[in-house]
């Protein structure tokens, strides 16, 4: 809202200057952050509209005032002056005998008995350090200047105290620091600059800029200080970009400057009654006010209502145009435009749709689509967008929600399928609950869902799983656009594209909706033509009273009390399509009953009886209990003594069981509750970067419950950046050892050499204890290959966090866990996850350490640079030296590689040998056979072949070395040819280069299994029976036989489409019907 002011009970724009009031010059003006009102008598009051008022009197008001800034007599002790002339020492009677009542304001006079603040003194002494007020007053800070000439120990007290009032908030703290700047300022000292990006950051409008002493005069419209005088002593404020005019408001334009005559303000185009309404007035900015003499029309008269005078009919309603599907009614005594009902879209299980008009479809793309978001002319209304992403769960004919994107106010809110508790905004997860500017957006958990509310009435419900109900009021009816349809009323003309036109059919209408993802790898758009359909048989099946045919019969009489609310027809019909196509699931049987039940109770009717009779129990976590009727509004952390006012339809639901409340999805002891800072709800013991450049680090302290924070930065080499959700200190590069082919070794700091030792060997491990580094081992295994000259890399094992994880020759396409085996993708929450990418297997940490293994002689080692110098064995130090990488166990320098093999072997094999090739078929390789191998392996530097663009990236020269060496060695074995070609290929296609086809049907022919394909560039996150996107997964692309169209990798080297596969705790179990396999 633009900055005004009230004079004589209308409101003005500001600046405002007149001579009317008793005669006596009175300006109303914008300093910087604050209002200013100055008498010509003297007196001066500052507002800086949240937190601080000053009153300066001149001095021949000496003894005459009164009131909570006391009478100005010179002496402190009877400030406490009460109104009928006695002194009072309590602080609260003195308060409370000043208070003037405010029509419709609440207030209270003090803190009730035992109730008062009292400062816990550790989190005290905490709030007198920076980050927090500490900066008052360090004698080397910012204020040093101003300590002599303005006390800062009573601006320290009271910023302490305001801190410590509000659990810490980063504003408060801010608004006190502030108050001491301004007072600073206004007393002519030069202050050095306080604000930083990490510290109390001031925002400021379109086209204007921070400045500690900023002159608004220096760039002011036309005008503008002919009704104001400009301020002696600069303040801190937004300044002007350059172009650009203060107005006495804001930073606009030349031609947009308003008008200044007679003392007022008036804005570009601003219509304004004066002299009872006999006077109509306009701004034109070029020429001026001009007027003109009016009367008001016979049904209104000229009336003073909401503070400004003009032409009125008696009945407020009637000067206010409220939009179609609205009805004007009163709050808090003014006219308001308030929708007349609200409408819900919803999509669930396949997903099939219902759009706000009623229109029913069924669409299985697992792209990313719109379902509504406002288009046309919204005059005044809240612009947002809602969009879900799909995906395929272990069948490719059908797809559900994988995420809900809410766009409100400028921010993006995203919640996950896999995240429950918690949501994303703008890329950083935040758990739940959450209050978004000022609470015009609350996100909370519902039930079993996270409901998203915003204070312009667009609610937004998923259940984390498969449902999501979006609830608009009927201000949106004409302005919405997306699959949930216009919101018109006619449910006959929902097929419009984005432009607007009529589509033939509602495939290519869906799919007009798809919007841009940076997120989803490979993604399709469902089926238009040949779609699977479930065989009449299986269908009659499932349309029985056993399965679906229950939504709609009459018989069992279990949901009849919904049907005049509710139909259950199209129910029914998507229950039954789903069930075909999931072999009969008794879940998503339950699923669909679970939504029809759920679309009953927002209809007001509840059915509580059926889980037990259809088998549908909901399982419920740690700590809870299952409710019919729980309250949509449960107790939560932070504050679980608060008792919610609710008043939508219960809800079923896990509820926390006595003792227990919400925390981020979970049940815990109410002892357990974290903290709240700025609307966000943190854990006990959950750190966090408070800015986005890294330097304020907090915690939420499990003693205290409140949220503290220090200052902090990045560590040498690191840089602050959002991952996953989480913003941290992250190195900012990475070095990466390779073993290929014989093997070929190249440590972290390049250095290259061979060693053909088929013991086992420590390729990496963490070798210096430090603090912050998580220790970490991998070793390889060689073995002979067709001769025993030479070897190759058999084995990796990985110990990381206690565990071990093995990739072996012996399980391609499989990994052992701690010597079990297990299929791929394989997580271990918060520690690692190993899934496949092409053909190689790959291990991310969560520290940054990867291990990529193509299961047959590859293998690559990727460090982030905080492990510099910290690291030894086959592959360096990684100090950045390559002259010391020939390091031994023991410190000394190898004098071959043979020894270095030696020193880092780990433990032994049957009939291993760390010596390398000896004795009969060890001779070097013949000079014909040598230039055979060359003439091969030169498509490797070709510099028009199909590694052209990637020369300039990653040098080829070692590569096409290894190549010679390993295939002359082999007399120009086929397969070890294309295994030392295929690891230059990964090389470039890891770093994202592009990779023309190089195999063909006579060179390194490619082979694949039934139901795949070859693929030169493969997406990188392999689509399996499990979806990556849960996992995090992106990497570039790599070659790889890909499954068919409509089939996903099941097992190893297994392409299907009938089973379904999940994740149970770090394992993937295979789905039937009835019983989980391991």
């Amino acid at each position: 809202m633009s900055p005004r002011s009230w004079s004589s009970g209308v409101l003005t724009n500001i600046p405002y200057s007149s001579n009317s009031l008793n005669g006596s010059l009175v300006q109303a003006y914008n300093d910087g952050s604050n209002y200013i009102i100055k008498t010509g008598f003297g007196l001066r009051v500052t507002y800086d509209r949240v937190y601080r008022v000053t009153v300066s009197v001149p001095g021949n008001y000496r003894g005459k005032t009164c009131g909570l800034c006391g009478n100005f007599d010179g002496v402190p002790s009877n400030d406490f002056r009460l109104p009928d002339g006695s002194i009072t020492q309590d602080v609260n009677v003195f308060g409370r005998a000043w208070k003037v009542d405010v029509p419709g304001a609440v207030c209270g006079d003090e803190c009730e008995s035992g109730t008062c603040l009292d400062c816990n003194p550790r989190l005290k002494a905490i709030f007198e350090k920076r980050p927090y007020c500490g900066v008052l007053i360090d004698p080397s800070g910012p204020f040093a200047t101003c300590h002599a000439v303005l006390n800062p120990s009573d601006y320290m007290s009271d910023c302490v105290f305001d801190t410590c009032a509000s659990a810490g908030s980063s504003k408060v703290v801010c608004d006190s620091v502030a108050r001491y700047a301004f007072r600073c300022l206004a007393a002519g000292v030069l202050i050095q600059k306080w604000r930083t990006d990490s510290f109390c950051p001031m925002p400021c409008p379109a086209h204007s800029h921070y400045e500690l002493c900023a002159d608004a005069c220096s760039a002011a419209c036309p005008g503008l200080t002919t009704i104001i005088q400009c301020p002696q002593t600069c303040t801190e404020g937004c300044a002007c970009d350059s172009g650009y005019l203060f107005d006495g408001q804001q930073c606009v334009e030349h031609q947009q400057c308003g008008c200044y005559e007679q003392g007022r303000t008036f804005k570009a185009g601003e219509v304004v009654f004066l002299d009872q309404c006999e006077k109509k007035c306009q701004c034109d900015p070029g020429k001026g006010v001009y007027c003109e003499r009016v009367n008001c029309p016979n049904d209104t008269q000229c009336l003073l209502r909401a503070e400004v005078w003009a032409c009125y009919h008696s009945d407020p309603c009637q000067d206010i145009h409220c939009r179609e599907k609205e009805t004007c009614r009163f709050e808090n005594g003014k006219a308001v435009c308030a929708p007349l009902y609200n409408r819900t879209c919803w999509a669930w299980g396949d997903p099939h749709y219902h759009t706000f008009d009623g229109y029913y479809f069924d669409f299985q793309g697992t792209c990313r689509y719109i379902l509504s978001e406002t288009c046309g002319n919204l005059s005044g209304l809240a612009p947002f967008s809602v969009t879900q992403s799909n995906e395929n769960r272990g069948n490719p004919d059908v797809s559900y929600v994988r995420e809900v994107e809410v766009i409100v106010h400028g921010n993006t809110l995203t919640v996950v399928n896999h995240q429950k508790g918690q949501i994303m905004v703008d890329g950083l997860v935040f758990n739940l609950p959450l209050d978004l500017y000022d609470g015009r957006v609350r996100v909370q958990e519902s039930g079993n869902a996270v409901l998203l509310e915003t204070d312009f009435g667009l609610r937004v419900s998923y259940d984390w799983d498969s449902r999501v109900d979006l609830q608009l009021p009927s201000s949106y009816y004409g302005v919405v656009c997306g699959l949930c349809g216009n919101f018109n009323g006619n449910a006959g003309d929902e097929l419009r594209n984005p432009a607007g036109n009529l589509l033939p059919s509602l495939y290519q209408w869906a799919k007009s909706w798809r919007a841009e993802d940076n997120v989803t790898s490979a993604c399709h758009d469902g089926c238009e033509t040949g779609c699977p359909v479930c065989a009449p048989h299986i269908r009659a099946l499932y349309e029985t009273d056993a399965f679906c045919g229950v939504l709609t019969s009459t018989g069992l009489s279990v949901f009849n009390a919904c049907y005049a609310k509710v139909n259950p027809q199209a129910f029914q019909q998507s229950c039954v399509y789903d069930l075909c196509f999931s072999n009969g699931d008794q879940r998503i049987l339950c699923q669909a009953l679970e939504t029809y039940v759920a679309r009953c109770r927002q209809e007001g009717v509840i059915i509580t009886d059926w889980r037990e009779k259809f088998n549908c129990s909901m399982s419920c976590p740690p700590n809870s209990h299952y409710e019919a009727c729980a309250s949509p509004c449960p107790v939560t952390c932070p504050y679980p003594d608060e008792q919610h006012y609710c008043t939508d339809t219960c809800v079923e639901a896990c509820v926390c069981d006595n003792g227990f409340v919400l925390s981020a999805g979970a049940c815990v002891p109410t002892n357990q509750c974290g903290c709240s800072f700025e609307g966000a709800y943190y854990q006990q013991g959950q750190t966090f970067w408070a800015d986005d450049q890294c330097h304020r680090l907090c915690e939420c302290d499990r003693n205290l419950r409140v949220v503290v924070c220090r200052e902090s930065c990045c560590a040498s080499g690191e840089s602050c950046s959002v991952v996953n959700g989480s913003r941290s200190c992250r190195p900012m590069s990475s070095a990466v050892c390779v073993a290929s082919g014989d093997p070929h070794y190249r440590t972290f700091d390049g250095l290259r050499f061979d060693f053909q030792g088929t013991c086992v060997y420590q390729l990496a491990a963490l070798c210096i204890d430090k603090e912050d580094l998580v220790p970490f081992n991998v070793t390889v295994q060689n073995e002979h290959r067709w001769s025993r000259e030479v070897s190759f890399t058999k084995t990796v094992n990985v110990s990381v966090n206690g565990f071990t994880i093995t990739m072996t020759r012996e399980h391609p396409y499989q990994i052992l866990f701690d010597g079990q085996l297990a299929e791929l993708p394989f997580l271990m929450q918060d520690v690692f996850i190993v899934f496949r990418s092409g053909n190689t297997a790959v291990l991310k940490t969560n520290f940054g350490l990867q291990v990529t293994f193509d299961w047959s002689s590859v293998l690559r080692v990727t460090l982030p640079n905080n492990y510099s110098g910290a690291v030894c064995g086959l592959c360096g130090n990684f100090n950045g030296v390559v002259q010391d990488d020939l390091a031994m166990r023991s410190g000394t320098m190898a004098p071959n590689a043979s020894s270095l093999g030696q020193s880092w072997q780990v433990a032994a094999t049957p009939e291993c040998s760390s010596a390398g090739c000896l004795g009969i078929g060890c001779s070097s390789c013949p000079a014909t056979q040598r230039e055979n191998a060359r003439r091969y392996c030169e498509i490797i530097t070709n510099q028009t072949g199909p590694f052209r663009e990637c020369h300039a990236q990653i040098d080829p020269g070692s590569y096409v070395e290894d190549c010679i060496f390993d295939t002359c060695r082999f007399q120009g074995h086929q397969a070890v040819l294309c295994d030392a070609v295929a690891a230059y290929a990964s090389a470039c296609q890891s770093q994202n280069v592009t990779v023309h086809p190089w195999r063909n049907a006579t060179f390194c022919p490619p082979s694949c299994p039934p139901n795949s394909h070859y693929n030169p560039c493969a997406p990188g996150c392999t689509e399996t029976c499990v979806n990556l996107s849960e996992l995090n997964c992106s990497r570039p692309c790599a070659e790889a036989c890909q499954c068919d169209h409509g089939i996903h990798l099941e097992r190893p080297n297994l392409c299907a489409t009938s089973r379904m596969w999940l994740l149970l705790s770090g394992t993937l179990l295979q789905q039937t019907p009835d019983v989980l396999h391991t």
